[in-house]
């Protein structure tokens, strides 16, 4: 997975067609969420399994809806989760 900020996902995702939409995932520490391309073997089946799954997002979206699920994803830490 790619780890990255919100600011960068952002940008990944105004750019993704629906095609190459971005799936989303939550990242341990606070800040921090983790994205890549949707259409992979393993992305599909983590998508799949759902675990951590914020959403998956292409350029075709409402810009203002995906920025909120993501700054709230974002604000969320699961490390308590992990241990």
């Amino acid at each position: 997975m790619s780890v990255s900020t919100f600011p960068v996902i952002m940008d990944r995702i105004e750019t993704a067609r629906p095609g190459s939409a971005i799936a989303v995932f939550q990242h341990p520490k606070r800040g921090l969420l983790n994205a890549l391309f949707a259409d992979t073997v393993a992305t599909r089946a983590a998508i799949e399994r759902g675990v951590g799954l914020v959403g998956v997002y292409d350029n075709t979206m409402s810009k203002a809806d995906v920025k909120g699920e993501l700054m709230v994803a974002a604000s969320k830490s699961t490390e308590a989760e992990a241990a």
